[in-house]
């Protein structure tokens, strides 16, 4: 199976940050990137539960700092580095990218693709999904080792 049609199974892109202007700021990118974005707006307290409800998606995209006891007592670079083991397409779409590196560190090789909030663009979606998928085939980009 090619990346292409693997990235035309992807519909459903599940969105999770716990600042409303960005979920809906991403959520009007991921539909200009040809995706049905839905945002989840209640939070969950535990992390299991989190993935569980993910995983019902296609895709995610994650914050990183989710407000702690709001959204999450997890971060979003633990959440996505959980789904980049089980081969589900994730990744970080972050305003702490350039803020906290050490932080993101620890989980850097399950983090196929980090962007920043102030720089997302339409493209950002389809090119973070086919890294990912590229990933899982074991294609890395330059600069990136298999984990």
């Amino acid at each position: 199976m090619t990346a292409i049609t693997e990235l035309e199974q992807i519909k459903r892109i599940a969105i999770y940050d716990d600042q409303p202007d960005s979920r809906e700021s991403l959520c009007e990118i991921v539909h200009d990137s040809g995706f049905i974005p839905v945002a989840i707006d209640i939070p969950f307290q535990s992390f299991e539960d989190c993935m569980f409800a993910i995983k019902k998606f296609d895709a995610a995209l994650f914050d990183h700092r989710l407000s702690e006891g709001n959204f999450g007592n997890f971060k979003g670079a633990k959440a996505v580095a959980y789904l980049y083991k089980d081969h589900f397409p994730a990744f970080l779409v972050s305003a702490w990218t350039d803020g906290d590196p050490e932080d993101l560190q620890v989980y850097r090789k399950y983090l196929p693709w980090v962007v920043a909030k102030k720089d997302i663009e339409t493209e950002h979606i389809t090119d973070g999904l086919e890294v990912c998928l590229g990933e899982f085939k074991g294609e890395y980009l330059p600069g990136r080792r298999a984990t």
